[in-house]
């Protein structure tokens, strides 16, 4: 949002209830405000569509299917709650007659964050290992509780995990480029042959423009982005760009190609981008605690493989990898493996609620 538009809203009161007192940040279609519920003078969020952006009808359109995906996960512990929302009507001056001109906007009532991943990312090395794994397996679960109702959030990144405090917990947020697969697509087909997200976070099929409009492929597309948040709550940073370099002119030079010739070329680029990775992994596993450096490195490859079939976990003994990419309770299992591995206390836990322990001897016989 422009600063003048940002003195306006603070000088407002949304449904006669919410008056924003601050400007937290905006994006691309909304500006974030802290508020206040006149009402409870409970702090919230406010969440507003540009004025810019009002008239468009696109925008509004994804800014309304936000709130609607928010109302329909309601109850979801790892989805960020949304507590009102509706239309707001401002008064602007006509710079030439001196009258006033109303402009009708969107807004969402918001439960308060203290802050996002990417905000905790910057403190460095005091931002412990555990600390790091239990807030990553909030967002994975957030997004495991989207998947069972067919959502999927196509944005995964630390920016849109926020960061409640008391108690510490973090929960996926920001969805407005998210898609109930149950319902018809929004937007035209050509909209998804490179998702709906930040290039730097992009699966990589999306950069040779391989997206469909299939259910399935789009959770692959989420189990990608998963893996590309691993990767950023290590480094810092995402990944795509260190395995090509420069994503958004990978996609500009692919996306004037005929279909056919995108498809011939991003397979012969599979085995390649599986190469690039390799220095990525390397440098990700250095930033991890040695003791689950490696199968920490083995999930990541799992999770953001190029070939989108193959970021699923075979089952046992199946030639086949597992058709279903909707049910993430494996990668919260794997997740809480890692914990473990790195927190005594939860190892201690664990041991002592495993089934046949007794007297402290894993696997004994009661």
């Amino acid at each position: 949002m422009e600063p003048d538009e940002i003195t306006l809203f603070l000088a407002e009161t949304l449904a006669g209830r919410y008056r924003p007192t601050s400007h937290l940040g905006s994006g691309a279609f909304s500006g974030a405000f802290l508020t206040e519920d006149i009402h409870t003078n409970v702090p919230v969020a406010a969440k507003i569509l540009k004025l810019s952006r009002a008239g468009d009808p696109d925008a509004r359109q994804e800014f309304k299917g936000e709130v609607e995906l928010l109302t329909k996960l309601r109850g979801c512990d790892r989805v960020i709650d949304i507590l009102d929302s509706g239309q707001h009507v401002v008064q602007l001056s006509h710079p030439l007659s001196g009258g006033s001109i109303p402009v009708t906007t969107e807004y969402a009532v918001l439960e308060l964050a203290a802050g996002s991943l990417a905000d905790l990312l910057l403190y460095g090395t005091s931002f412990s290992w555990p600390d790091r794994l239990r807030l990553y397996r909030d967002v994975v679960k957030g997004v495991h509780q989207m998947h069972l109702k067919r959502i999927v959030h196509r944005d995964i990144k630390a920016e849109n995990g926020l960061v409640s405090e008391n108690p510490p917990a973090a929960k996926i947020a920001d969805l407005g480029r998210a898609h109930d697969t149950t319902e018809p697509p929004r937007f035209a087909a050509d909209w998804y042959l490179a998702g709906r997200g930040d290039p730097h976070f992009m699966p990589l099929e999306f950069l040779w423009l391989q997206g469909t409009q299939d259910p399935e492929d789009q959770a692959r597309a989420d189990v990608y982005l998963l893996g590309s948040l691993l990767f950023e709550v290590a480094t810092g940073i995402a990944l795509t760009p260190l395995v090509t370099l420069d994503p958004s002119a990978v996609l500009a030079a692919n996306a004037p190609l005929p279909v056919a010739d995108r498809r011939r070329d991003w397979l012969a680029n599979l085995p390649l981008l599986r190469d690039a990775a390799v220095a990525a992994n390397e440098s990700f596993a250095q930033q991890l605690p040695p003791v689950i450096a490696h199968r920490a490195t083995q999930l990541l490859q799992l999770l953001t493989d190029p070939d989108p079939a193959r970021r699923i976990p075979r089952r046992s003994g199946a030639p086949a990898y597992h058709a279903d990419a909707w049910d993430l309770q494996w990668l919260l299992k794997m997740i809480d493996g890692l914990r473990r591995a790195i927190d005594p206390a939860l190892r201690k836990r664990y041991i002592s609620t495993r089934p046949g322990h007794k007297h402290g001897r894993p696997g004994a016989r009661r």
